[in-house]
């Protein structure tokens, strides 16, 4: 099943009133999963903790910083020295019920950075394309979002928040090897409504596992400049705890908590 619309909300609020059987699936964002559950202003939402069954996970978007190519910063760590010295400075986001948003949050909260996001309509590719005219300092993008703007000299990445460097972009480092620990992005996997039994949680399980191993997922994955990230039904399960825990904290300290 995959339906349009909520950052899949639509999509998963038919998902978890379908019948455990496993006929239906839907693909399922962790991370927007825990947005939508913990921001004061979401009007509805799905608990990824109580109300789907996680059948493995396959794929990663790595978020990056994208400023305009005669910037006066080639790094992240001559861009964040100048972020010190102008507090405030503007970078484009996606909106506060959007994980780009959540990227320079957290960005911030690491790194001690004060900035000011703002939202453009248009989203990701305004919000580049007000990079490109110095409307704004910086741009959260992925490597792929940029790529167009990147190949017309508009634009220029200065790191995405990768284990590892994008097979489709080897040329943009990722944080870590310039010494920001930081890993962020969104991440896709596939899951069943809650109660799904473990005999076809495991038969989807290995169908999913034959998916992402097969020679054409391997190759869109390298042409679409996204990152393979496999886990298996058990780990996922782990691993969407562990966002929604760190989204509660970062939501939590932005004031924007449900109560």
């Amino acid at each position: 099943m995959n339906k349009d619309g909520g950052g899949g909300l639509v999509s998963w609020k038919e998902l978890v009133a379908a019948k455990p059987d496993g006929y239906t699936i839907a693909m399922f964002l962790p991370l927007n999963a825990a947005i939508q559950k913990h921001l004061e202003t979401s009007k509805t939402w799905v608990d990824p903790l109580k109300e789907v069954r996680m059948l493995g996970m396959v794929n990663e978007d790595a978020w990056g910083i994208a400023v305009k190519a005669d910037a006066p910063f080639n790094d992240l760590k001559s861009f964040a020295a100048w972020l010190k010295a102008n507090p405030n400075a503007k970078v484009s986001d996606g909106g506060p019920a959007t994980a780009y948003h959540w990227a320079w949050v957290a960005f911030m909260e690491r790194f001690g950075l004060k900035l000011r996001t703002v939202t453009y309509q248009g989203a990701t590719a305004a919000g580049i394309k007000a990079a490109a005219g110095g409307e704004v300092v910086a741009a959260g993008a992925g490597a792929a979002e940029a790529e167009s703007m990147v190949s017309a000299g508009m634009v220029k990445m200065l790191g995405i928040s990768a284990e590892k460097r994008l097979d489709a972009a080897p040329a943009i480092p990722t944080f870590k090897e310039q010494g920001f620990d930081f890993v962020f992005g969104p991440t896709r996997g596939f899951a069943a409504p809650a109660g799904t039994p473990e005999e076809i949680v495991k038969t989807l399980e290995a169908a999913i596992r034959k998916a992402y191993d097969s020679a054409s997922f391997q190759a869109h994955l390298r042409s679409s400049g996204q990152g393979g990230f496999y886990l298996s039904a058990k780990d996922s399960e782990t691993y969407v705890r562990k966002v929604d825990d760190e989204f509660r904290t970062l939501i939590e300290k932005a004031g924007m908590l449900r109560k």
